[in-house]
């Protein structure tokens, strides 16, 4: 993990963000509802209304492992601008939004630590946001995706 001077929440899990990490870096996608975004597109999995069925499992005390508890204060940021998008339109369908933009967001180290959490064909990454960041002010681009039918 790296262990820069960020602040990170108070009742983050030890071992948090996942050893492994790395300062944030580089362009990521990510799926927002808010065209600009705004901070409700970047709110960690455990607090986002969107992600009920984590939510539960985190909040209800539910088995869990480490990985698992650190990756719920994260937020899921895609490499590849398709997979992205097959991601919105699926999320459009589970939270019965009419639609949902993928935004592309430029980290930077000021902004927390990110590390690839899922498979390389996925490129699913987690980024750990530092407290009292906005990383919807570094959005560059929001693309418009249509409501899947």
């Amino acid at each position: 993990m790296y262990e820069g001077d960020y602040a990170w929440p108070e009742n983050m899990p030890d071992k948090c963000p996942l050893s492994d990490s790395k300062p944030a870096d580089g362009l990521l996608y990510r799926v927002v509802f808010n065209n600009p975004p705004d901070n409700s597109d970047f709110l960690r999995t455990k607090d986002d209304p969107r992600q009920e069925a984590i939510r539960k499992r985190f909040n209800n005390g539910e088995p869990m492992t480490s990985n698992e508890k650190c990756r719920v204060f994260a937020t899921s940021h895609f490499i590849k601008k398709e997979t992205c998008e097959r991601f919105a339109l699926n999320k459009n369908r589970m939270a019965k939004m009419p639609c949902a933009f993928v935004a592309m967001v430029d980290l930077n180290p000021m902004l927390g630590c990110m590390k690839q959490t899922g498979s390389e064909n996925r490129g699913h990454f987690s980024v750990w946001y530092q407290e009292g960041v906005s990383p919807w002010e570094h959005v560059s681009e929001v693309l418009v995706m249509k409501a899947a039918s």
